[in-house]
This record gives structure tokens, sequence and C-alpha cells, in this order.
């Protein structure tokens, strides 16, 4: 199933805004395993920068885990990423019950 999750993070120390290529960095960091299939940015959402990643996924709190954890391989391939703390993690679009 797919999913839309919401990786909401700390505004940086001294009020940089999110790098150009940060969804390009989730993309192309993500394991294989998350099942990531696009992200994208929004340095300016209020009241904190937002990465949305789109990834397939069995079940709501599993979406989380994977969307975390393409996060953190973002920062890790991308260290400047670090001034941006997560927040949270949260699916915002999932699956719709069956009427």
């Amino acid at each position: 199933m797919l999913y839309l999750v919401h990786v909401r993070l700390a505004p940086h120390p001294d009020g940089m805004s999110l790098p150009w290529d940060t969804a390009v960095a989730v993309t192309d960091a993500a394991p294989h395993r998350t099942r990531v299939l696009h992200a994208t940015a929004h340095p300016a959402a209020l009241p904190d920068p937002v990465v949305g990643i789109y990834l397939e996924s069995t079940a709501p709190e599993l979406a989380e885990s994977a969307a975390r954890v393409a996060w953190w391989a973002a920062v890790d391939s991308r260290p400047a990423l670090r001034e941006w703390q997560l927040r949270s993690a949260s699916v915002a679009l999932g699956p719709q019950p069956a009427e």
C-alpha cells in the first residue's frame, strides 16, 4: 500500500533553509528495503520544515519507521542535514478503507 509520511524537522539552529537537494538526498540514500518511491521537501512549511516521503508499506507504523530510516540514511550521506533534527514522522495519507 502507498503511504505519504511527513517527516517534521526542527528548524535549523541558525535559521538556514533546508538545502535545495534535500528530497533527492532522501530518495537517493534510502535503503531499498524502505521502498521509498519519491520525496519532496517543504522548507518553508509552518511551523517547521517538512519532508514528504511516498513509500510502499504494509502498515502505517511500518511506513513511519521506514521514513525515519530514509531520513537518517540521507543524514548519513549528507552530513550537513544533521543540523535539522527529526521531530516526528507521521502518516499524512494512506489507503482509504473500502466502503
